[in-house]
Order: C-alpha cells, then structure tokens, then sequence
C-alpha cells in the first residue's frame, strides 16, 4: 500500500509538468472565442467574454434594469 501512495505522488508531479489538455487531439485550447449572443437574449456589459450577434449591442432593457442584446 506505501508503495502505491508513493507511485501515485510520483505521477501527479511528473503529470504536472504537462499542463491542461481540453482537446481529444492533445492539443491546448487556451481561450477559445466565445459565441455570440443571439438577439433578445441576457447579456452582462461587465463580461468582455460576451459579445451580441453583429448589429446588436448588450445594454439596459425596462425596469428593473437588466441587460439584453438589443438592435445598435
């Protein structure tokens, strides 16, 4: 069982060199680009990893505020 538990520490250090793997290729997807948002939908105006569908633009929509992709 010792020998197990130092096998096993063994391999997560040496696993720790390699990095995250988020693809079935091997290959490291470091910020992938976010899809739009469609029209109508939430939106945050704070989050610069929303962007609205081309012609649309996240901003305040009725009260209480809350944001939606709406027409420019």
């Amino acid at each position: 069982m010792k020998f197990f538990a130092i096998f096993m520490l063994i391999l997560s250090f040496l696993a720790s060199f390699f990095g995250p793997v988020d693809s079935p290729t091997g290959e490291v997807i470091v910020n992938p680009e976010p899809a739009p948002i469609e029209a109508g939908e939430i939106c945050d105006p704070n989050d610069s990893n929303q962007i609205c569908e081309e012609g649309y633009v996240c901003k305040a929509n009725d009260y209480p505020i809350k944001y939606n992709c709406l027409l420019e």
